[in-house]
C-alpha cells in the first residue's frame, strides 16, 4: 500500500521487507491461490489524474501481461486469472483511439467503473480482486488497485512488484494525455521510459538474461 504519507524509498523498502517476512515467519503463511495479492496507490486523485493511469494501462496491459510474474502455486489455482481491463466486454470491440475517446469522457469514478471494469461476479472473489486494475473511492481520496501479480509470502518480491507499480502511476501522473495516448506499447517503452529502473528491469523484463532469483526468506 502506498501513499503521499509514505513514499517509495530505499528506508521504506528495507522496513516494509522486514514485516512481510517477519509475519509470513511468524504466522507460516502459505501460497493457496495467486489472486490474494494486490498493490494500491492511494492518493487525492484529480479524475483527470485517474484518467491517465487508466489509459496507460489500457495501453500496456498486453505488455504488462509478458512480464515475468512467477507464480509459487504447485497444483491448479481455484480462481480464474484476474479479468482484462482492455478487453473487457464493453471496450473490446472498440480500437485504441476510441478507448482513449471514452475514457475522456468519464466524469467521475464510477463512470470509468462502468467502462473499464464491468460488473462481473467471481464465486470468492471481493469485486476488488476480479479486475488486473480497479478504482476505489474512499470518501476524499481514491485507491487504484493492481491485481496481476501471483501471491508471493516473499517480502523482496512483494516490494519490487509495489515499486514497479508506483513507477507505473507515477509516469501517468507526471506526464499529458497526448504523450501517453502516443506511447507505443513495448518493453523498449515500458522499461526505457516508463518504469527507468535497472533493478526491475532484469527482475520483470522477458528480455533479459535472469539474475539470481528473489524470495530467499
Amino acid at each position: 500500500m502506498l501513499s503521499p504519507q509514505r513514499p517509495v524509498d530505499s528506508a521504506w523498502a528495507q522496513e516494509f521487507e522486514l514485516i512481510v517476512n517477519s509475519v509470513v515467519r511468524r504466522y507460516d503463511c502459505k501460497v493457496t491461490t495467486n489472486r490474494m495479492m494486490q498493490a494500491g496507490v492511494v492518493s487525492k486523485f484529480h479524475i483527470d489524474e485517474i484518467k491517465r493511469v487508466a489509459k496507460l494501462f489500457c495501453i500496456f496491459e498486453d505488455v504488462v501481461d509478458d512480464l515475468e510474474f512467477e507464480s509459487k502455486l504447485t497444483t491448479p489455482d481455484e480462481f480464474p486469472p484476474a479479468e482484462s481491463v482492455r478487453h473487457n466486454s464493453i471496450v473490446a470491440n472498440m480500437n485504441d483511439g476510441e478507448v482513449m475517446e471514452a475514457i475522456d469522457e468519464a466524469q467521475c469514478i464510477s463512470d470509468l467503473r462502468m467502462l473499464l471494469t464491468p460488473y462481473i461476479e467471481v464465486p470468492g472473489l471481493p469485486y476488488t480482486s476480479i479486475f488486473k486494475m480497479q478504482f476505489i473511492h474512499h470518501r476524499s481520496k481514491t485507491e487504484i488497485v493492481f491485481n496481476i501479480h501471483p501471491t508471493t509470502t516473499c517480502g523482496d518480491r512483494v516490494i519490487c512488484f509495489i515499486e514497479l507499480m508506483a513507477k507505473f502511476v507515477q509516469y501517468a501522473l507526471d506526464h499529458d494525455d497526448e504523450t501517453i495516448e502516443i506511447c507505443r506499447p513495448s518493453m523498449e517503452v515500458l522499461f526505457d521510459e516508463i518504469i527507468r529502473d535497472e533493478k526491475l528491469a532484469q527482475h520483470y523484463d522477458p528480455r533479459r538474461s535472469r539474475t539470481p532469483q528473489l524470495g530467499v526468506v
